[in-house]
C-alpha cells in the first residue's frame, strides 16, 4: 500500500502555518520506500530561519530535510528578522522681543532612541515611546516681561524627534500718578514696574511715587498685567491701615479689613469676632498682630498693616473617634459633613450554605465567619477633604476551613472548605448534599422474603463518599451481581456479609439472589418459604422490612480482599433480556463451575422484575 510523503511546513514559533508558504512534500527516492533530501522552499520575505531549533534530517548548511521519517511532517520555526534603529532628536529653545537684552538661543540634542524594526510587519519597536528634555530656566531681563517662566521640558518621540519652543518678551508698564478726577499729575515722572527677580512673567512690588501734599492708598504696585500702565490716584494725606487674615493653610487671603483715620487717633477695630467666625469654620488661631489699642502714625509714606494668621484643624476619624455623617462643624449652616461609616469600617462574612438536594431531611445551617477591616482617616475640618489615611487592616487575615458534617443517609460534593483570604468583600461558597445509594436485592423466586434495599452506611471519615454496605446473607439463596460487560447475565457470585465499595455514592448497586438448587444442600440451610404475618422469619440474618444503614457489629472489621469494587449498570450498558442455559453442576461435589454461572430462568428473574414482581415488591414495601 502506499503512504502519502511527508511535507516540509515553515511554521511560526505557535506552530501555525506561515500565511502565504506552501508545503513542500518530499522528493521520492528512485526506492519507491523512500524519499531524498528535499530542499527548504524559499524563505518569505523578512522571515528567517529561528536559531537552536532541532530538527531531524535537517541540515542548516545546505537548507534541505532528509527526513528519518518518510511520512511525517518536518516543522521549521521561522521568526521576523530585526534591524536596529537609532533616532537623533533636539529640543531648541528661542528667545526674541527684548532688543538688545534678547538671551541665545538653547538647544539640547543629546538623546537617542534606539530600536528595532520587525521585518516582517514593519513595525518598530523602541526602547522607549518618549522622551522629555530638561527644563530651561527663563532669565529674568531687566524692563521685560517674558511669556513663560520655564520653557523645555518638551517631549520628543521617535516620530517627532525635533521640538521646538519660542519665548517672547515684552515690555513692563509703569506707574502713571492721577488725582481724583482721573487727571495725570504735571511734573511727575512716570516709574516704569521693578521685574520680579524671581520670576520672568511677573513685575515685582513696585512702590509708587512720593508726590509732596498728596497721598494715596497705593503705596506699592504688583500689577496682575505687567505689561500695561496702571493709574494710581493721589488725594490729601490720610492716615489708613489694613488687617489681612491669612489661611496658612493654603497661603491665602481671607479677607482684609481697611481702615483709617487721622494720625494718632484710636482705631476702632477688633479682631475678636472674626476670628471666632473662623473657628467656628473649623480653623484654628496661630497669631493676631493686631493689639488691643492700636492708634494712626504720623508717616503717610506707609500704610500701617496687621496680619492674623489661622490655619485648617484637622481630625482623625476612625472607631476610636467615630462619625457617620454628622456636620464636621456644628455651628456651621453649611459645614462639611464627616463622610459615612464604610469609609474607614467594612464589615464582611465568609458563608458556607448547606442544600440537601432531596429537601427531604434539613440541611445543616450555615456556617458564618465575621472579619472587619478598619483604617483610620485624617479629615481637613474646614473643606471636609480627605488629607490622608492608614491602610486598610483586617482583624484576621484568612477565614478558617470549615469541615464539612456527615448527614445521615448522604453524601457531599466536598469534604471541606478551605481557608480563604480575607477581603473587602462577602465570601460564599455552598456545599450540597445528595441521597446515598442502595443495595436493590432483587429475586424472581415467588418465595424470597420480603426484604428492603440495603442503604449504603455514611463514611464517617470523608462526608464526600458512602462507607461499605455489607451484602446481607438470605438462608437459602446465593447473591450475585450483575455482569458488567453483559448486564442481561449473571455476573461474579458474592459471598454474604462481605463489603461492597460503590464507585458512585448516589447510584444504586442490584444484587440478584438465585435460590440454591435441591440438590445442592448446604448444611443449616432449609428450603425457603414465605413466613406467615405471625410466623417469625426462618432466617436469623435477615428480617422482613430489614434496612441496614450500617455496617453490622460483627462485619465492621473486613478483610481488604472481601471487598468488591461494583460499577453499577449506567456505568456498563443497557439491560437486555437474554434466554440462559441450564445451570451446570459439577459432578458429585454440586460446586457451580469457575467460568459465568447461566442459571436455567434468569430470563425470566429479569423479565419478572422488569414487568410485575419488582414492582409488586415495591408496592409491598411502601
Amino acid at each position: 500500500s502506499y503512504t502519502p510523503v511527508g511535507r516540509i511546513i515553515l511554521v511560526d514559533e505557535a506552530g501555525n502555518q506561515i500565511v502565504g508558504t506552501n508545503a513542500v512534500p518530499y522528493t521520492n527516492a528512485p526506492d519507491p520506500t523512500k524519499v531524498e533530501s528535499t530542499t527548504l522552499p524559499t524563505l518569505p520575505t523578512g522571515y528567517e530561519i529561528k536559531s537552536g531549533q532541532n530538527i531531524s534530517g535537517f541540515n542548516s548548511s545546505s537548507l534541505q530535510v532528509l527526513p528519518p521519517d518518510a511520512t511525517a511532517d518536518t516543522k521549521i520555526i521561522l521568526v521576523s528578522k530585526k534591524e536596529t534603529l537609532n533616532q537623533g532628536t533636539s529640543q531648541t529653545v528661542t528667545f526674541v522681543g527684548a532688543g538688545e537684552k534678547t538671551p541665545a538661543t538653547k538647544v539640547q540634542n543629546d538623546f537617542v532612541f534606539t530600536g528595532t524594526k520587525d521585518m516582517v510587519s514593519g513595525v518598530s519597536t523602541w526602547d522607549v515611546s518618549s522622551h522629555r528634555y530638561g527644563s530651561v530656566p527663563v532669565p529674568v531681563v531687566p524692563g521685560y516681561i517674558a511669556n513663560v517662566g520655564h520653557a523645555g521640558s518638551l517631549q520628543v518621540t521617535p516620530e517627532a524627534p525635533n521640538a521646538e519652543e519660542l519665548v517672547t518678551f515684552k515690555p513692563l508698564g509703569k506707574i502713571i500718578a492721577v488725582d481724583t478726577d482721573g487727571k495725570e499729575i504735571q511734573g511727575v515722572p512716570t516709574i516704569q514696574y521693578q521685574n520680579d527677580p524671581e520670576n520672568p512673567t511677573k513685575a515685582g512690588k513696585t512702590s509708587s511715587p512720593l508726590i509732596s501734599g498728596y497721598e494715596t492708598d497705593v503705596l506699592n504696585i504688583t500689577p496682575s498685567k505687567p505689561e500695561e500702565d496702571t493709574p494710581v490716584v493721589y488725594r490729601k494725606a490720610i492716615q489708613e491701615a489694613t488687617i489681612t487674615y491669612i489661611d496658612q493653610t493654603t497661603g491665602t487671603s481671607l479677607e482684609s479689613d481697611h481702615v483709617t483715620g487721622k494720625s494718632g487717633e484710636i482705631i476702632e477695630y477688633t479682631t475678636a469676632d472674626k476670628i471666632a467666625f473662623y473657628e467656628s469654620r473649623g480653623y484654628e488661631l496661630l497669631t493676631d498682630e493686631f493689639p488691643k489699642q492700636a492708634y494712626y502714625d504720623t508717616d503717610t509714606s506707609v500704610t500701617q498693616a496687621w496680619r492674623v494668621t489661622l490655619k485648617h484643624k484637622t481630625v482623625i476619624v476612625g472607631s476610636r473617634n467615630p462619625h457617620d455623617g454628622d456636620a464636621i462643624n456644628p455651628d456651621d449652616p453649611l459645614s462639611p459633613k464627616y463622610p459615612s461609616k464604610n469609609q474607614w469600617q467594612k464589615d464582611v462574612t465568609a458563608t458556607v450554605h448547606y442544600i440537601v438536594s432531596d429537601g427531604n431531611v434539613k440541611a445543616p445551617s450555615d456556617k458564618v465567619q465575621d472579619a472587619q477591616w478598619t483604617r483610620t482617616v485624617t479629615y481637613d475640618m474646614v473643606t471636609g477633604q480627605e488629607l490622608s489615611s492608614t491602610a486598610w487592616k483586617a482583624n484576621k487575615a484568612t477565614y478558617d476551613a470549615v469541615v464539612t458534617e456527615v448527614l445521615d443517609g448522604y453524601y457531599a460534593d466536598k469534604a471541606s472548605v478551605s481557608s480563604k483570604k480575607v477581603i473587602q468583600e462577602n465570601l460564599e461558597e455552598t456545599v450540597i448534599y445528595k441521597p446515598l445509594g442502595s443495595l436493590l436485592l432483587k429475586s424472581a423466586d415467588l418465595n424470597f422474603p420480603e426484604v428492603a434495599s440495603v442503604k449504603y452506611p455514611n463514611n464517617l471519615t470523608d462526608p464526600t463518599k458512602s462507607g461499605l454496605p455489607v451484602v446481607p446473607d438470605i438462608p437459602g439463596y446465593k447473591p450475585y451481581l450483575q455482569d458488567p460487560k453483559y448486564p442481561s447475565k449473571l455476573g461474579k457470585a458474592i459471598q454474604p456479609g462481605s463489603t461492597i465499595i460503590p464507585e458512585n455514592s448516589g447510584e444504586d448497586i442490584s444484587i440478584y439472589y438465585i435460590a440454591v438448587s435441591p440438590d445442592k444442600p448446604k448444611s443449616s440451610i432449609k428450603q425457603m418459604s414465605k413466613p406467615s404475618k405471625t410466623q417469625k422469619p426462618e432466617h436469623p440474618s435477615i428480617e422482613k422490612k430489614s434496612v441496614v444503614s450500617s455496617q453490622p457489629e460483627e462485619v465492621k472489621q473486613v478483610n481488604e480482599a472481601s471487598r468488591i469494587v461494583v460499577k453499577t449498570a449506567s456505568q456498563t450498558s443497557t439491560t437486555k433480556v437474554a434466554s440462559y442455559k441450564k445451570q451446570v453442576v459439577l459432578p458429585k461435589t454440586g460446586e457451580e463451575t469457575e467460568q459465568t454461572v447461566e442459571v436455567a430462568g434468569f430470563s425470566a428473574l429479569i423479565v419478572a422484575l422488569g414487568l410485575g414482581i419488582q414492582g409488586y415488591r415495591r408496592k409491598k414495601e411502601d
